[in-house]
């Protein structure tokens, strides 16, 4: 759909966006780990941005709207596509990033490794989805996973699919 016609659309904040109540409101662009700060009627129109409604229902402020959309922030639907939007609880001072030992298991032997030998210590599923949860609570954008090696979490493949549910960053290398 083009921008132009944002009015008659079903607006929606896009999956890679986020509202986070940091120690103020912002909207997180999850895709490249960008922050963007909004003030109070901002986030009133953006928590109805949730695929119902049409533009013109929802304000009147078009290049505002068409900022959302060229910096994607929102989508545009042609028919309604319902999503739910709600922000994080606010906390002061956000927890912004977080860097989660899965596991000492490691099959190298780097020298500057600061953990020491390969140990069979893991992070049990249950405890790492508990504070990935809570480090999506209290305002959490960027979580990295480390460990020893990571790709040897013997859960990895249960656990991964849970990150795109807290709105966090991930970006994959190939």
């Amino acid at each position: 759909m083009n921008h132009r016609d944002w009015h008659k659309a079903y607006l929606r904040l896009h999956p890679k966006a986020a509202l986070k109540k940091l120690e103020q409101c912002f909207v997180y662009h999850t895709g490249r780990d960008e922050l963007y700060e909004v003030d109070e009627r901002a986030e009133a129109f953006l928590l109805r941005c949730d695929g119902t409604s049409r533009g013109e229902q929802l304000t009147s402020d078009g290049a505002f709207v068409a900022y959302c959309l060229e910096e994607g922030l929102l989508e545009a639907r042609e028919q309604p596509d319902p999503t739910v939007v709600s922000p994080d609880r606010g906390v002061s001072p956000s927890l912004r990033y977080l860097e989660l030992h899965l596991s000492h298991r490691c099959n190298l032997t780097c020298r500057h490794c600061y953990l020491g030998a390969s140990r069979e210590n893991e992070l049990p599923l249950a405890d790492a989805l508990s504070v990935t949860e809570q480090f999506s609570e209290n305002g959490g954008l960027r979580l990295l996973i480390s460990g020893g090696e990571p790709l040897l979490y013997r859960d990895l493949r249960a656990y991964i699919p849970s990150l795109p549910l807290w709105g966090h960053r991930i970006k994959q290398s190939y």
